[in-house]
């Protein structure tokens, strides 16, 4: 047992020291999985790329003319994720974050006005002459209301909104605009668009709309919801399996050789 472990001892030292450039495409390899695992879980297409060209520095330190293919398939995968549309995605998270801060301190439409009131009848002028004062206070009147109207409530104005369907608006609001964050974080567009959509419906239907502040507010949701989130990712690297492959045909040479 003993002369057996120093044998792949001495065999292990032997690869290392006559192959040490089997270590960096080994590394390649590792970098360009990596931007697969960024590219697909996190929907991280800069630090893909990023990657991407590493590995390609790695190969290119081997000069090895052999691995020119896997060069020119890593320059392809470069530049399709080049052409992925670039989502200023930390930009619009932190757009977002603004408007869920102001949430608190946006007017809610609180009041409700009651009806107003049937106002009397216009007097009709008459024929009789005598009654010249009131046949003038009745024109006079007709006059008027072709370009004033004056509504009369004697109702209470109660409120609209109790204090929780006020907590509650407010609350549906932020929910609506952390939904709408998550999904442009993890690139998914239409959820984006839906949930900022639904916030715009709660302000709508709970929010001062003749206020100046509120109207800005609709206005950077709308903007919002007219940026192009889609990205369509490749559903594969083309340089991973053939590097795969190539380290694996190695690896097994080497330690052919080594027997």
């Amino acid at each position: 047992n003993e002369l057996k472990n120093v044998g792949l001892a001495q065999r292990i030292a032997d690869v290392s020291g006559r192959r040490p450039s089997d270590w960096l495409l080994a590394e390649a390899d590792y970098l360009v999985k990596l931007a697969g695992k960024k590219l697909w879980l996190e929907n991280d297409v800069k630090s893909a790329i990023m990657l991407l060209k590493s590995a390609d520095v790695r190969i290119s330190d081997l000069a090895d003319a052999s691995l020119l293919p896997v060069r020119a398939l890593l320059a392809k995968d470069i530049q399709t994720l080049q052409q992925v549309n670039q989502v200023a995605t930390e930009s619009i998270a932190l757009s977002i974050s603004a408007l869920i801060a102001q949430v608190d301190t946006l007017p809610l439409d609180t009041l409700k006005l009651p009806d107003a009131e049937v106002p009397a009848q216009q007097a009709t002028v008459s024929n009789d002459v005598s009654n010249w004062q009131e046949n003038l206070k009745a024109s006079w009147d007709a006059i008027v209301s072709d370009f004033v109207t004056v509504e009369k409530r004697t109702a209470a104005i109660t409120p609209f909104m109790s204090a929780k369907q006020q907590w509650l608006a407010r609350e549906q609001l932020k929910f609506a605009l952390l939904n709408a964050q998550q999904a442009v974080m993890q690139g998914q567009s239409t959820l984006y668009k839906q949930a900022l959509q639904q916030s715009l419906d709660i302000v709508v239907a709970h929010y001062q709309l003749d206020n100046v502040g509120i109207e800005a507010y609709i206005s950077t949701i709308q903007e919002l919801v007219m940026l192009d989130t889609s990205r369509e990712l490749p559903a594969q690297l083309d340089a991973q399996q053939p590097l795969g492959e190539i380290i694996e045909q190695r690896i097994q040479t080497l330690f052919a050789g080594g027997r």
